[in-house]
């Protein structure tokens, strides 16, 4: 059933259609575009940091956040890409076109134009990206697209860990979600680079794959089952974990593993692929 045949079926539930297959057919299209927006802001992500390595280009915004060009070029991505394919979905996402505005240079906004461009290889005006930055805005909706373009800012700057998050809510439980961790090894220990996408979809399971696409594998917790052996994860950064106090609380608890430093929510995927416990 084409997907926009979905989408209607899914807003009118009185239409005689099995809502389990309705459903099923909806997170199956929704983790497509998931998976797809999730790889096309990674590499976005990476073009900008290249280009900013020697001279970090960033804006601050209120509370001194650092927020990177990568921010606005990975959300205007993954809203493209909600606004495309379910374009009465709402989200809940962490830039505005308000700021975008305000925060950017002339010579900036010209840089996500170019960067946009070349990765969705099309020509990409600044009022498609200011559009994009607010789709679903304070739409009402049951389904929410929950965004955070680029988590772990810090990691992005320094060449570390950072990931992009995406999810899809269905009267506020999470159905289909995407992590994209474009500086991870998919092989563990490896000290790869190429990056990955975790994928879950309620129900299915989750799957690891490659940023680039190819390959793919489940993903699996440690078989660990040693306290004494158990690999924790922390942040990087000291102001956001307390180092000192967590080496003496897991030395209390018999911990032994060596803790895994990692920026982000890429954390999450370490635990989720057995990299830590």
């Amino acid at each position: 059933m084409p997907e926009r045949t979905l989408y209607r079926w899914y807003n009118h539930p009185g239409q005689s259609l099995d809502r389990r297959n309705i459903y099923m057919g909806m997170y199956d299209q929704a983790r497509e575009v998931a998976r797809n927006a999730a790889r096309l802001a990674g590499e976005l992500c990476l073009a900008i940091r290249a280009e900013m390595l020697g001279h970090p280009d960033h804006m601050e915004k209120a509370g001194h956040e650092p927020v990177t060009l990568a921010d606005y070029g990975a959300q205007a991505i993954i809203l493209r890409h909600v606004a495309e394919h379910f374009p009465q979905d709402a989200s809940l996402a962490e830039e505005r076109t308000a700021e975008f505005d305000v925060l950017t240079t002339e010579l900036q906004r010209e840089r996500i134009i170019y960067h946009l461009s070349r990765v969705l290889n099309t020509s990409v005006s600044l009022d498609d990206i200011r559009r994009w930055l607010d789709h679903g805005r304070g739409s009402q909706s049951e389904r929410v697209w929950t965004i955070d373009p680029i988590d772990g800012t810090k990691g992005f700057l320094r060449g570390d860990q950072f990931a992009i998050a995406i999810a899809l809510l269905v009267r506020g439980q999470p159905v289909v979600a995407a992590l994209a961790c474009p500086l991870m090894a998919y092989n563990a220990g490896t000290g790869g680079t190429e990056g990955v996408i975790a994928l879950a979809v309620r129900g299915e399971g989750a799957t690891l794959e490659p940023l680039k696409g190819g390959a793919f594998r489940p993903l699996r917790v440690s078989p660990q089952t040693d306290i004494h052996q158990a690999r924790t994860v922390e942040s990087v950064e000291g102001g956001h974990t307390d180092h000192t106090f967590s080496s003496q609380v897991l030395a209390l608890a018999g911990v032994g593993g060596r803790p895994l430093r990692i920026d982000s929510q890429a954390k999450y995927v370490a635990v989720a692929d057995g990299r830590a416990e």
